[in-house]
């Protein structure tokens, strides 16, 4: 693998995780029980090492704030990331999302849809496109109402 291709990898990959969250919690929040949880997660794309294609499992805590205005809390946090055209769209059980952000010197196009199959569960693809098309797969179930430690 080149140079360009490891610092486009990764560069992609801190954008998708942080994307990730925000299309797992603010979205979701007002549809699935807020407290912790178990996402496994898997990226798929041409250029990518074979060791990050590997499917990972990941905790996220949904707050009460986040689930207080869903779309509210994912245009701030995409705001954060110099995301901009953002469009956040609600179709029944389906949360269709896109946006342009800015990574370095990189734009790069994204767009996701979040199913929620009941409020325990939840499933999210996400592209994200730029030099090269990188697809993140999530499937997403309740475990607590509490969060580890406090958290919110």
């Amino acid at each position: 693998m080149d140079k360009h291709q490891y610092w486009y990898g990764s560069a992609v990959k801190a954008l998708v995780l942080s994307l990730t969250a925000m299309l797992s919690t603010p979205a979701l929040a007002a549809d699935i029980k807020p407290g912790l949880w178990q996402i496994t997660q898997s990226m798929d794309s041409e250029q990518l090492p074979e060791q990050l294609k590997r499917e990972k499992t990941l905790a996220q805590c949904v707050s009460a704030e986040d689930a207080a205005d869903m779309t509210l809390a994912m245009r701030k946090r995409w705001q954060q990331l110099d995301c901009t055209e953002m469009s956040i769209e609600r179709d029944g059980d389906a949360i269709v999302t896109s946006a342009q952000c800015q990574r370095g010197e990189r734009l790069l196009s994204l767009s996701g849809k979040v199913t929620i199959h009941d409020s325990t569960h939840y499933s999210s693809t996400m592209q994200t496109s730029g030099d090269a098309t990188l697809t993140t797969y999530q499937e997403a179930r309740w475990v607590a109402a509490q969060c580890p430690h406090g958290e919110q």
